[in-house]
Formats: C-alpha cells, sequence, structure tokens
C-alpha cells in the first residue's frame, strides 16, 4: 500500500508549481512585448533554489515586481522603470547611419564618396569631414551634425539676442508695459523689419528676469547706503483699484559731490489694517533690510494722518519728523474756503467721484477726513492740546509739534462773518460743479457751448476732485476764459433744440451772477500763488527743505498784504489763519531749526532768509556741529561709487528761475551780496563766510563742490540737512505710477512683480 504524500512534500510541490507558473506567466508576456526598452527592463530573476520550505506569499514579496504607477506622472513612471531594472539585454538595436549609402569606408580614418569618388580623412570615431562634403556639395542636408548646421541669414547670435533681449526688458519696466507686449503681432511685424530674426523676449523670460534685477539693484543700493553717513525718507500709504493696500519708502540722500538723489526703497503691499504699530513695524524692517535703522535716517516726510504720524515719531528710529508742505498747503485752500461742504452730496460731482473712486478711501483717511486729518493736525499742531495721540514706549519721541497754531477759542463779530464768506464760497463752489456737470452731461449743451467758444479757446471746462491738489484753480480758471461764451450760451438757451425745460430750469439755478464772477476772479489770484507753490514743491527731482521756506513765507508776505480789494483781503485773512496752523513752524521747535538752517545753506534760497530766521539758523547749526564733533572725535572721509546723479546744473538753473518768477508774484524780492573771502577757523567763522560769499549762481552742487575745503563743518550739515524732501511727492509720485501699471489690462500682475516693478523703475538706465 502506497503511502500518500506527506502534507509537507504537497506544499513543496505547489510551491514549485506556483514558481513555475509565475516565470511562465512572465516569459509570455516578455516575449509578446513590441517594446525593447519594456523588454528589457521588465526581466525579473527567480531563483528556484532555497526556496524549500517558504509559502506562495514570501516568494511574491522577494520578486521584484513594479508597483502600480497611478499615483506618478509619465516622467516619474519612466524614471521608476528604469531604476529597477534587473536584466538589460547586452545586445541593443543600433540604428545604421546614412552616410554608408552615400561613402564607403576604406580605412578607420578614410571615406570615399561614392557620389564624386573623392577620398575624406577623418578623425578617429568621427565622420564629420564626409557628412560636411555630402551635405554641401551634394545637398545631402539631412547629415549635417548639429553643429554643423548653418545659422539663417535672418537669425542673430546669441550674444547679441541676449543683448537685446536686456534692453526689451528694461523697456517693459521703464514704460510700464505689459510682460508680453514684445511677442504682439504688431510689435512682431515691427521686429521683423527692424531686426530681421529677433523675436523679443517672452513674457515668462521677462518674469523671471525681474527677481535677478531686483536682487542686483538690492545688492548695489545697500552697498551704496552704506557709504552714506545720513539719509531721509518719505512714507505713505495707497490702496490700488484692487483694494489692496501698498506702503512706499522712499530714501533720499546727498552724494560725495554734493548730488541730490532719490530712489523707491521699498513698495510692498500691506496686508491687514494699517494701525500705526503695524505701520511702524513694516517702516523699520525695511530700513533694516538696508542697513539703515541704526541711527541713520535724519528725518522723515509723511501726510499728517494720524496712524502715519504716530508711526514715525520716534526720532531715535525715524530722526525728525515732517510734515508735507504740499498737504499742508491743500489742507489750507481746503479749509479756509471750505470748497467740499459736508452737506454736499457726492453724486453731483460724478466726474471727480468716477476718477476718486480708487484712492478716496485711503487718501481722505490722511488728507481730506474730517475725523482722521482735521484731528491729527489739530494735536499736533497745539502744545497744549495734549498727549493722547503720542506714545512713551521708552523711545525719545518728537516732542514738539510740526506747525504752529494760534488759540482760537474764542471768536469775534468779523470772525463770525469771514466764516459766512467761507460759506458762501463753499456755496459758490457747489454751483460751479453742478453748473459744469449739467453742461458736460448732455451732448446737445456741449456741442452748443464748443460751437460759440470758435476757435479763440482750445481747452474745455473741467470739474475739480478731492485728490487733485491744483485742481479746483483749474477749474476756476477754465471758467472765467469761458465767461464771456457762457452769457452768450444764456442768452441762446431759449432757441436752443433739444434741450428740456428741466434743463433749462437746472441751467437757469446755476447761472453765476456778478458778485459771483468777481468772488472766481479774487480766487484764482490767490490760488494761482499756491498753484505755483505746489508745482515747485512738487518737481520730479524731489526739491528738498530748503526750497520749501521760500515759498512758505513768500505765501506768508502775500497773505499778509492788504491789496485794496475788500473780497481778496477777506479771503486772505481766512486763509491766513489756517495758514497760520498748518504751514508756518513752531518758531523754536527743531522742525523749525531745521527748515531755516536747510535754507542758510543753500545758495539758492540763502539770500530771501529774514535776519531773524538767519540768526536762529546760526544758532541751531553751532549746536548741531557741535554735537556732530562730540560723536565723531575724528573726521571721516566718504567714499562713495556708482552713484546716478538724479539733480544736474540745468535741474538747478530751471528751480532757480521758477523760483525766482514764484518770488515776483509775491512780491518777494532775493539779491545776491558779494562778499570779501576769509579764512575759516571755527563754525562761527564759518557761518561768517557762509554769509559773506557770493551766491549768484545758485548751484547747491556747484558752490559746495567749490567752498567744502574752507567751510568742512558747514558741508557736513548741508550733505545732512538738504538730504530731508519737502514734501511726500516722491511716495505720491510712486502711486501715480503704480496706479498706471496696475490698469484694467494689467490685473493679473501679482503684488510681487509689482514689488519689483516699482523698485527696478527708476534705477535702470540705458
Amino acid at each position: 500500500m502506497v503511502k500518500p504524500p506527506s502534507k509537507s512534500i504537497v506544499e513543496k510541490g505547489k510551491s514549485t508549481d506556483t514558481r513555475v507558473s509565475i516565470a511562465a506567466s512572465i516569459q509570455r508576456r516578455t516575449s509578446t512585448t513590441t517594446n525593447p526598452t519594456r523588454r528589457r527592463t521588465i526581466g525579473i530573476v527567480v531563483n528556484d533554489n532555497n526556496h524549500s520550505g517558504t509559502n506562495k506569499d514570501d516568494i511574491l514579496d522577494n520578486t521584484s515586481i513594479a508597483p502600480s504607477h497611478s499615483d506618478m506622472s509619465g516622467d516619474d513612471a519612466n524614471e521608476f522603470e528604469q531604476s529597477t531594472t534587473v536584466q538589460k539585454n547586452t545586445s541593443p538595436r543600433t540604428r545604421p547611419s546614412l552616410v554608408k549609402e552615400f561613402a564607403e569606408k576604406l580605412s578607420p580614418n578614410e571615406y570615399q564618396c561614392r557620389l564624386c569618388s573623392k577620398i575624406y580623412r577623418c578623425g578617429a570615431g568621427t565622420n564629420a569631414n564626409i557628412r560636411r562634403h555630402l551635405a554641401n556639395v551634394h545637398g545631402k542636408t539631412e547629415l549635417y551634425s548639429k553643429s554643423q548646421i548653418p545659422t539663417p541669414p535672418d537669425s542673430i547670435a546669441p550674444a547679441r539676442k541676449n543683448k537685446l533681449d536686456e534692453a526689451a526688458i528694461k523697456a517693459i519696466i521703464i514704460d510700464s508695459r505689459s510682460f508680453g507686449d514684445f511677442r504682439r503681432a504688431g510689435m512682431q511685424s515691427f521686429l521683423r523689419i527692424a531686426t530681421p530674426g529677433y523675436h523679443g523676449p517672452t513674457a515668462r523670460t521677462v518674469q523671471r528676469s525681474l527677481k535677478k534685477l531686483y536682487d542686483e539693484k538690492k545688492k548695489a543700493l545697500i552697498e551704496q547706503l552704506a557709504n552714506i553717513p545720513c539719509v531721509s525718507i518719505t512714507a505713505d500709504t495707497w490702496c490700488s483699484s484692487r483694494k489692496h493696500h501698498y506702503l512706499c519708502v522712499t530714501v533720499h540722500f546727498i552724494s560725495q559731490n554734493y548730488e541730490q538723489h532719490g530712489t523707491v526703497l521699498s513698495f510692498r503691499r500691506f496686508h491687514g489694517r494699517s494701525f500705526a504699530i503695524r505701520l511702524r513695524r513694516h517702516i523699520y524692517t525695511v530700513l533694516g533690510m538696508f542697513g539703515l535703522e541704526k541711527g541713520k535716517v535724519h528725518g522723515t516726510t509723511t501726510d499728517n494722518g494720524s496712524d502715519m504720524r504716530k508711526a514715525t515719531q520716534y526720532m531715535k528710529v525715524f530722526g525728525v519728523r515732517l510734515h508735507c508742505t504740499a498737504h499742508g498747503l491743500n489742507l489750507v485752500v481746503q479749509k479756509s474756503l471750505n470748497l467740499w461742504p459736508k452737506t454736499e452730496s457726492t453724486t453731483n460731482d460724478d466726474s471727480s467721484a468716477s476718477a476718486a473712486t480708487t484712492n478716496e478711501s485711503n487718501d481722505e483717511e490722511y488728507i481730506y477726513s474730517e475725523g482722521s486729518s482735521d484731528d491729527g493736525s489739530v494735536s499736533e499742531r497745539h502744545p497744549s492740546s495734549g498727549s493722547n495721540d503720542r506714545d512713551t514706549d521708552g523711545e525719545e519721541t518728537d516732542d514738539t509739534g510740526n506747525l504752529n497754531s494760534d488759540d482760537d477759542s474764542s471768536r469775534s463779530e468779523d470772525e463770525d462773518a469771514a466764516v459766512l464768506d467761507v460759506q458762501d464760497i463753499g456755496a459758490l463752489m457747489v454751483k460751479c460743479r453742478k453748473l459744469i456737470n449739467t453742461i458736460r452731461k448732455s451732448s446737445i449743451l456741449n456741442n452748443a457751448l464748443l460751437g460759440l467758444r470758435g476757435d479763440l479757446i482750445s481747452v474745455e471746462l473741467v470739474t475739480d476732485m478731492r485728490i487733485r491738489w491744483n485742481s479746483t484753480y483749474k477749474m476756476i480758471q477754465r471758467l472765467l476764459l469761458y465767461q464771456h461764451v457762457l452769457g452768450v450760451f444764456y442768452d441762446n438757451l431759449d432757441i436752443l433744440d433739444g434741450v428740456t425745460s428741466k434743463q433749462r430750469k437746472k441751467l437757469a439755478e446755476f447761472k453765476l451772477s456778478n458778485s459771483d464772477w468777481n468772488l472766481l476772479l479774487s480766487m484764482r489770484g490767490i490760488l494761482e500763488r499756491f498753484n505755483d507753490a505746489t508745482e515747485i514743491l512738487s518737481g520730479r527731482s524731489y526739491p528738498t527743505l530748503s526750497l520749501a521756506y521760500p515759498v512758505i513765507y513768500s505765501l506768508y508776505k502775500y497773505l499778509c498784504h492788504d491789496s485794496g480789494d475788500t473780497t481778496e483781503n477777506t479771503v486772505k485773512q481766512i486763509m491766513l489763519e489756517n495758514f497760520n496752523k498748518y504751514i508756518l513752524p513752531i518758531p523754536d521747535s527743531k522742525q523749525a531749526g531745521i527748515l531755516f538752517s536747510s535754507a542758510f545753506l543753500d545758495p539758492l534760497v540763502h539770500e530771501t532768509l529774514l535776519p531773524e530766521h538767519k540768526s536762529k539758523a546760526e544758532k541751531f547749526l553751532v549746536n548741531e556741529v557741535k554735537k556732530y564733533q562730540k560723536a565723531n572725535s575724528t573726521t571721516e572721509n566718504v567714499s562713495q561709487s556708482g552713484l546716478t546723479s538724479a539733480a544736474s546744473q540745468s535741474t538747478s538753473s530751471k528751480s532757480s528761475i521758477m523760483l525766482k518768477k514764484f518770488l515776483t508774484k509775491c512780491g518777494v524780492n532775493s539779491t545776491a551780496d558779494a562778499g570779501g573771502q576769509c579764512r575759516a577757523l571755527t563754525i562761527q567763522q564759518e557761518l561768517a563766510r557762509m554769509v559773506s560769499l557770493s551766491k549768484e549762481d545758485g548751484c547747491f552742487s556747484t558752490f559746495w563742490q567749490k567752498h567744502e575745503t574752507t567751510m568742512p563743518m558747514l558741508a557736513v550739515q548741508a550733505k545732512k540737512l538738504l538730504a530731508i524732501s519737502a514734501t511726500s511727492v516722491p511716495s505720491e509720485s510712486a502711486f501715480s505710477v503704480s496706479n498706471y501699471v496696475l490698469r484694467k489690462n494689467r490685473l493679473s500682475l501679482t503684488s510681487k512683480n509689482l514689488k519689483y516693478c516699482m523698485f527696478l523703475k527708476d534705477k535702470l538706465d540705458f
């Protein structure tokens, strides 16, 4: 009787059958595949030995089977297959060379052409010469190697292409173009004619280049600022049309050659609400990135918004905080003339509302808001108004206000009458806006008015807006230009076809009387001076604080002058009260000392200094020189390189002409008296020499390059004080540019790319 097989033998047989079955299955799959690469990589070696006593699961665990590729991309799967190859085919298929069809290999280094029987020698392991012969002589261009392919006649060299790409990217940044502008159909058509073979950079190429350029220019700016002893900054916030808030910081300094420089330090998106503590941390972080957090900032110019004012009040970090003079002038006009009464509905000013939609919420908080801006202004300008808005976190604070204000706790009867006049001015401004808007909304009325003006007037009526500082002056100027035309327009209104009775009724209600025209005429004369002052302080060269002195005190003299016109004098008196409140500095404050001293050291405005202000400037400079000598026992010789001039003699000459015209309008004469030469030994002698020197040229850089060696102590103070900006126009100008950069067809531009573009815009040159 035959014994049945034991359990172990049966399991061993099953295991052997399993291995054979797996091997056969793999062999079939390998033999039927048509891909040689997969046939080489899918092989599996199964060892029959050393598997006795093991089960099926153990064999499968020890078998090198690739996992499923369902969670991998195609490239990852191919990489995995190549990395898990166990057995490779040792005889890969080779592609026959096409050269053999047209040439015969005589020896390892010789080939004979079958078409012309010529013999060519080639290097070891290459057939480049015979390939070139067959391609060039017999037209077998498919035999060209990659290095032998001739350059098309319309293509350009790689070095030339890189240079053109670099210039194109700079043009895109400077002109605020879209990143893909050079790949548009019109530009491509132009490039085919101008530079055949060049297609311009793609949008992706421009984006990759932005970060590289940003890092390069940022590093260069850090190196430049490391050699600058004192700088000043301006800061302001802005809200884009997408309701994204940005904070801009600009830096200003004077080089070794006494050239004024100003550039964007940071333009970054500000997340969250703009509380003072958060603004302070943001600005401090930016200063730290450029090595300016260690007392190098001598002054900070901002608007007078309460949050920005509190954020920059610490002198150890931000230096002396100065109020933007241009914003102060705007506040004087806005509050004195009641240009935007509270009772006026914003819907009446459609044109200004549509233009101010993106910025009104942000700008009014800092400039025009009845709540924040005014309250902040008053509390800062009144030393006795308390210190609720001042933080004392263990740091030195700005303990004196920026601007002066008289105590007006009580009002006389004349002041009450003046208030009534202000209300009349506000009502007149409302009537002017409604008149212009009514005419401009109707094509019939607008065309009729334009037809009556003829060729004598080339401009149209415009309305003012809150965010434009001088727009009210332009509105009044255009209305006075159209005074006679509007008279004829009203005379022919009844016979004008297409005009409804409702429109005639409105126009009759908004018709200006003779007293209205007289008031507008008086206001134009006054606002013309403020308009010129704003233009002088808002130039692209970013005037320093010294230029603010003649502007401020020339306007002050003009407002105090009695012109003989009762209406004009009344308006002047109203504006003088607010001028003292928002513009004039407190006489004994540090802000006043800096203003007087900067004017004293600038040859362009030195002669406009009043005697009492000149003596205060000399006293302030003596104290500053003593502090400087105490802090710096040895004279530092500062070296600078690679700085791009932001001011030139031509700019100074233009500023001098504008300033002289402005002083003449305000009734101020400026004469430069030539003085004798003297040897300066002490600070008092340097001050005397500064007073005696001729300043007819008026150029800051030329004057101080010439007299730096004879007045070294004043030269140091000149570099420090005249680097302070009189306004926050640099930041405001950056916002205007960024608003254009983020126009409607570029709303997909990221905040990071906007930061790069705004930082690079004033640092790229060709």
